[in-house]
């Protein structure tokens, strides 16, 4: 019988591309999230000090708030969010830095929407979407795919999103000033509802 040579050279050079691909792909991944959160971030940044701008002047300034443009620009970030979640992971360092930056977005906006209704008289109807991404999960998932359904149909309803499992006080305060007791749970016009809404109920409760 003859004996086969293995080429040991030639296997060790093999496991050292493969490594070597592995690592370069997984730095290159690193690289991508690290730009597209910091990107993210500055958006953010930049959405961020106009509503605040908004909150802090008089009602003239207040009521000159482009409403649409900011939310466009707030779902936008939101979706970069998402899809960081699917790719890296909801426990990856960078998507939670993010998220917790975007959650305080999604409250300042809203908070500005709340003041620019009351004080320009605006039209939009304020959902308040209150969700976990471990408990009820299918449901929450299912219930935001709903929520966005309406959202492009109807430009003028206004979705906040919120993460219960994110540590903040402000979102600790809006699930005590709304007696949330469980996910998935939306606040329409101030009013609670618990439990997954299918799409008929929610535009019949909305009027759309």
């Amino acid at each position: 019988m003859v004996k086969r040579r293995v080429n040991v050279k030639k296997h060790v050079y093999t496991m050292l591309i493969t490594v070597s691909i592995f690592t370069v792909g997984f730095f290159v991944g690193y690289l991508v999230t690290r730009e597209v959160v910091s990107t993210s971030l500055e958006r953010m940044e930049a959405v961020r000090l106009k509503i605040m701008g908004g909150l802090l002047q008089p009602e003239l300034t207040t009521c000159m708030l482009n409403i649409t443009r900011l939310n466009e620009e707030r779902y936008w970030i939101g979706k970069q969010v998402e899809m960081l979640e699917r790719e890296y992971g909801k426990n990856n360092r960078d998507v939670i830095l993010l998220k917790e930056n975007y959650m305080l977005l999604v409250i300042s906006h809203f908070t500005a929407v709340e003041k620019w209704k009351e004080e320009c008289g605006g039209n939009f109807t304020v959902v308040l979407f209150f969700y976990s991404n471990v408990e009820n999960r299918e449901e929450c998932e299912n219930q935001g795919i709903v929520l966005d359904a309406i959202h492009r149909e109807n430009s003028d309803v206004l979705i906040f999103s919120i993460d219960t499992g994110i540590e903040n006080p402000a979102i600790k305060s809006l699930i005590e000033m709304y007696k949330v007791r469980r996910v998935p749970s939306v606040v329409i016009e101030g009013k609670l509802y618990e439990g997954f809404l299918d799409k008929q109920r929610l535009e019949d409760i909305i009027g759309v």
